[in-house]
Order: structure tokens, then C-alpha cells, then sequence
């Protein structure tokens, strides 16, 4: 399988599926980005 034959956002979809999200996680990676609640205001 390629990554023409499954696509950008298939392939994202089966990278991300693979992973678990923290209580932290205030929304899933996508596209571009994942957005992560940092309680010590580290980035």
C-alpha cells in the first residue's frame, strides 16, 4: 500500500489510531496540529 493509494488523511487516520490520548489531549491530532492542556504553561 501506498501513500497515494490511501491518501493524506488516510494515512493520518491510520498513524493516529495507533495512539493514545491523555487526559491532556483537548483535541486529537489532525491535519496540522493537537491541542494539549499544559497545567504549567510549557509549550
Amino acid at each position: 500500500m501506498s501513500v497515494a493509494a490511501v491518501g493524506e488523511f488516510g494515512l493520518i487516520e491510520r498513524v493516529t489510531a495507533r495512539l493514545s490520548h491523555g487526559p491532556a489531549t483537548l483535541l486529537g491530532p489532525g491535519d496540522d496540529a493537537a491541542v494539549i492542556a499544559a497545567p504549567d504553561g510549557r509549550v
